[in-house]
């Protein structure tokens, strides 16, 4: 665009510049390097202004500068563009090609008006009553040269959020994999059942791809930009079970035609694609309405108007006898290869709540991005804290609640809302989004008060092995130095990570210096661990009332000098910590239970005496 073709006043800036291919029957425009500043209007139109784009703000913009326009009747375009002169220089529109409509592509003819079969019903005939909803979610796939290819339809994600993730064919990506030039057409449809007439509806351009897998033939894109409140476009629900649906409606465009809807009204049956053995595929065969190219990718839905398959492919036709189509199956779909890139439910249920099925809803009652409980992880006794549930939809409420050591003060409606400590530990907040169309709960842990000993696990817990000490430390909790008890002393422990410590062989105890917050506190805990192959076992351990001693002597495991012998002169003797003589225990066959109820609580061990040898177990007595 020269600098000629620009008018400029005191304030603003226009250009305007017309695109004329002799002889052609429709045309199209794609820009690969776009970017419209935050003050600018693109408005693009045909020869004789009856169809008209615009205004194109600066919501198109999206990382590739990718961008392209819908299909405009005729062999002209006129392409203007109002823009603050100030932000002139950030403009960038440069045409990459222009779409001729008569151009033959893939599969499919060129998008035309009123192409498919006779037979086909448009979507807004009494058949398509009640599925409002749905219908706003389906739109035509093109390539970037105009060229009709596919039909996808948004859906829903269990997290409530208004992120477009389009559902189509895996096909339809293998013969056009260029996502990024793929252009969404949305609310394609006749306004009226007969006679039928065209309709431009919401254009979006450019998509990424997500996932696909082949054997159930899905493929999943994200569309390059979100769309808005006003767009009156939704999302359909889905049902990954594996019940058979009642009956079953499809939506498509066949062959790039206005939006059409198909009826079976028996139950599908499960299969391989075209009848093979298998379960991969939902096999339909119609009642009302058929399919042909282009509805390739289209949703079928279940008699709850949820997404249950998409379109592979099959042999219906208003010219053939035999109406069976073949769809993708969703519950396949949603596992398919095990990777992120070859199923469903990383995207569609991202925070694995396990959701079997989602509900069809529109735009306006999804959050804007993810719904998320933000404030501090700990509370502090005194004090208050406020949290703020992020993104809820607009015109949404919010209901907290709370268990454990915390409550609210003040209204339980309001957001952010205040919340103070009760006790020492931890609670849950929970803030409940209800909008008109469903209710969505989030919780979040809150830590109380100063530290407590912190969750722990021993890997290997044999006692006569050192172990590995993991503790599960709540976000802001630090411990700054750990001991063990051993041979009547505290010894350091050895720092693995912060989180990890060495636990020496026959170590029951720990003792923690901890901080947080709110403080530092310095506790302690017995550790229970287990006599893995040893020659001798005693447990439990820690001990109550009474513990037992255990000679190992039938391990495959030990050598014959290392069994202990069966002898008469076998006894236990009892220490504490000091090394003081408690009592001694006479040894009556391999096990012996010793009455620990008279004793204090404490460490001890046992020393295990025959005419070989003499082996000495540490333990310890919890009353």
């Amino acid at each position: 665009m020269s600098s000629s073709a620009w008018i400029n006043d005191s304030l603003y800036s226009f250009g305007k510049f017309t695109v004329q291919a002799d002889s052609a029957k429709t045309l199209s425009i794609n820009f690969d390097d776009f970017f419209l500043p935050q003050t600018a209007e693109l408005f693009i139109y045909n020869r004789d202004g009856l169809m008209i784009m615009g205004p194109i703000t600066s919501s198109e913009n999206n990382k590739n500068k990718i961008w392209g326009s819908s299909i405009f009747k005729g062999d002209i375009l006129n392409i203007e563009v109002k823009v603050n002169t100030q932000e002139l220089s950030q403009l960038k529109l440069n045409i990459s090609n222009v779409a001729y409509g008569y151009k033959q592509l893939f599969v499919e003819k060129t998008i035309g008006f009123g192409i498919s079969g006779s037979c086909n019903i448009n979507v807004l005939c009494p058949l398509g009553n009640g599925w409002d909803n749905e219908r706003n979610s389906v739109a035509l796939i093109t390539n970037s040269d105009g060229s009709a290819l596919c039909t996808g339809a948004l859906l829903a994600n269990t997290l409530n959020t208004n992120t477009p993730y389009l559902l189509t064919a895996n096909h339809c990506y293998s013969a056009s994999p260029g996502v990024s030039g793929w252009r969404f057409q949305f609310q394609a449809w006749s306004p009226s059942c007969t006679p039928s007439t065209n309709s431009s509806g919401v254009l979006f351009n450019g998509s990424t791809l997500r996932a696909n897998y082949a054997p159930s033939d899905f493929a999943l894109v994200e569309l390059n930009s979100t769309p808005s409140v006003s767009s009156g476009i939704t999302y359909s629900g889905w049902n990954r079970g594996t019940t058979t649906a009642s009956s079953t409606t499809g939506i498509h465009h066949p062959r790039g035609d206005v939006m059409k809807i198909s009826r079976d009204i028996s139950a599908p049956s499960k299969s391989g694609y075209l009848g093979a053995s298998g379960s991969s595929h939902w096999q339909v065969s119609w009642d009302n309405g058929v399919t042909e190219g282009g509805s390739s990718g289209s949703p079928l839905y279940d008699q709850n108007h949820r997404v249950i398959g998409q379109l592979h492919g099959g042999y219906s036709s208003c010219t053939s006898s035999d109406l069976r189509d073949w769809y993708g199956s969703f519950d396949q779909s949603w596992t398919g290869g095990g990777t992120n890139s070859t199923r469903l439910s990383n995207w569609l249920d991202p925070n694995s709540t396990g959701a079997v099925t989602t509900n069809s809803v529109g735009i306006s009652c999804l959050a804007s991005g993810p719904l998320t409980i933000s404030g501090n992880d700990q509370i502090c006794s005194g004090s208050l804290n406020y949290y703020t549930l992020t993104n809820p939809p607009t015109g949404a409420s919010v209901m907290w609640s709370t268990t454990g050591g915390i409550s609210i003060s003040g209204s339980n409606t309001s957001n952010p809302v205040a919340v103070g400590m009760t006790s020492t530990g931890q609670g849950t907040l929970t803030g409940t989004v209800v909008t008109g169309c469903y209710t969505y709960a989030l919780t979040k842990i809150i830590h109380t008060g100063l530290p407590v000993f912190p969750i722990v696990s021993l890997n290997p817990a044999c006692a006569n092995e050192t172990g590995i000490l993991t503790f599960n430390l709540p976000p802001g909790q630090i411990i700054s130095s750990a001991t063990g008890f051993q041979g009547g002393v505290n010894v350091p422990l050895i720092e693995v990570s912060p989180t990890q410590f060495e636990l020496p062989p026959d170590v029951f105890k720990v003792t923690l210096t901890i901080q947080n917050s709110c403080g530092t506190v310095t506790v302690s805990k017995l550790i229970p661990r287990a006599s893995c192959g040893a020659l001798i076992s005693v447990y439990p351990n820690p001990a109550n009332n009474e513990v037992t001693v255990e000679l190992n002597n039938q391990s495959k495991s030990l050598k014959k000098s290392q069994e202990i012998k069966s002898s008469t002169n076998k006894e236990i003797k009892l220490y504490n910590a000091k090394g003081d003589y408690i009592k001694s225990i006479k040894i009556n066959g391999n096990k012996t239970i010793i009455n620990t109820s008279n004793i204090p609580s404490g460490a001890y061990y046992l020393k295990i005496i025959d005419d070989a040898q003499t082996i000495t177990k540490p333990f310890i007595i919890v009353q």
